[in-house]
């Protein structure tokens, strides 16, 4: 039991950590090749291109 609320309380800070980022902070995950494989809501925002439209 205690390992499932370690569990639980990490992933609700891994939960809050991204909340964070996307708010202040503009994020790409970049793959293979160099090639975009996500990005946050504040890049999208910021670059006025939804991620669809960003090259991957």
């Amino acid at each position: 039991m205690q390992a499932e609320q370690q569990l639980k309380a990490s992933l609700r800070e891994i939960d809050d950590l991204k909340a964070a980022l996307d708010e202040h902070a503009i994020v790409a995950i970049f793959g293979p090749l160099a090639k975009i494989s996500s990005v946050n809501d504040r890049l999208c925002a910021d670059s006025k291109h939804p991620s669809e439209e960003l090259p991957s």
